[in-house]
């Protein structure tokens, strides 16, 4: 039986990255592979797949290999240097240290470290580095890793999990207003585009009043409080602290409604690997407005509302009241989001991933 180690420090349902080695193990057992998975964290209905000696399978040049890289993993690091067997990397990207140099010591250190085994890792003449992204190709590319050992997969995504659920009815309750709902869907972290959020909050509050309602759902790191006190500083300083409302990180129940009771999504991010929520956003119908940095405009796909990176807080503002008042222009573009939903769908994944290793098995 062909045998295939997955490794990440976190394998975990409720980790992106987690989920998606814990679906590369499901779609690879389907296929007759033994699964082995080593990480520092393992969901428990998961560790049983831990139990495998990992170095034997390590040491097995007719093994597999895959190691998903998020995160500075020193233990990781040493596994990939030393296996014997055949190496994949699963690069899901790494944001720049210097988004956190102002609020954590301890995050640039590791985000610094981690873009540094980027590097280590390239040169390590790996038999396969999948990226989630084209914009993530790129990267390694300019690593100097040969085209011809790049592939592009799209991350797993909940999107089936999280449209099955029944939306809170407390927040739909909440929501059913004339407020005009802007969400945004992301960890509060300096690359994640809030002040900018809140600069596009002032813009509208000034042109049309301040019947708008801005949601940010996303877990906070107390590691970053000072970026949290900077943001709730600033929107004083810019008097729109009553029109932004931080839920923090929320069930599958609230985050489905808010999905499906806003208005528009809106995305700054000056730094996405992927971002799947972009693809939740239109899974459930929402119509996104964003601007064009790092792989946002790849995720969202064609005939959808991305700007040019430097556009201006007015035309957000703008936009955002359009897309409002005129339900043609955000029914076009929900339609044309479930169209882009289609390249992401279990089979096309699946069949994506599968591809990418199966000159290896």
């Amino acid at each position: 039986m062909r045998k295939v180690l997955i490794a990440y420090n976190n394998i975990s349902p409720h980790d992106a990255v987690g989920y998606d080695a814990i679906e590369e193990a499901r779609l690879l057992q389907a296929a007759g592979w033994e699964v082995c998975l080593c990480a520092d964290s393992v969901h428990p209905e998961l560790r049983s797949l831990t139990r495998t000696d990992v170095r034997a399978v390590a040491a097995d040049k007719a093994a597999l290999l895959i190691y998903h890289h998020a995160v500075f993993w020193e233990r990781g690091l040493h596994l990939l240097e030393s296996a014997k067997c055949k190496r994949v990397l699963r690069y899901h990207n790494i944001t720049p240290a210097h988004f956190f140099s102002r609020y954590s010591a301890d995050a640039y250190k590791n985000s610094f470290l981690a873009r540094d085994q980027n590097r280590r890792m390239a040169a390590m003449g790996l038999e396969r580095v999948i990226c989630d992204s084209n914009y993530n190709a790129r990267e390694f590319a300019g690593y100097g890793v040969r085209e011809d050992h790049l592939r592009v997969a799209a991350p797993f995504n909940r999107i089936e999990q999280l449209q099955r659920v029944r939306p809170s009815q407390r927040i739909v309750d909440q929501l059913r207003n004339d407020t005009v709902k802007v969400l945004f869907v992301g960890r509060v972290s300096p690359n994640k585009g809030h002040t900018d959020i809140l600069h596009t909050a002032q813009a509208y509050k000034v042109l049309f009043g301040d019947n708008v309602h801005f949601i940010i759902a996303g877990g906070m790191d107390s590691a970053l409080a000072g970026y949290y006190r900077d943001l709730r500083q600033l929107a004083d300083r810019l008097r729109v602290s009553d029109l932004i409302e931080y839920v923090g990180q929320v069930p599958d129940e609230e985050l489905a409604a808010y999905f499906a009771g806003s208005d528009v999504f809106l995305l700054l991010s000056e730094h996405e690997g992927f971002c799947l929520p972009i693809l939740e956003a239109q899974a459930f119908g929402l119509p996104l407005l964003a601007r064009d940095c790092a792989a946002i405009g790849e995720t969202a796909g064609a005939n959808q509302l991305v700007y040019e990176r430097e556009i201006g807080f007015e035309i957000l503002a703008g936009a955002i009241k359009t897309l409002h008042e005129r339900k043609e222009m955000s029914l076009y573009l929900s339609a044309q989001g479930r169209i882009n939903l289609e390249r992401f769908s279990r089979d096309k994944l699946n069949r994506e991933f599968s591809d990418c290793i199966e000159d290896l098995a």
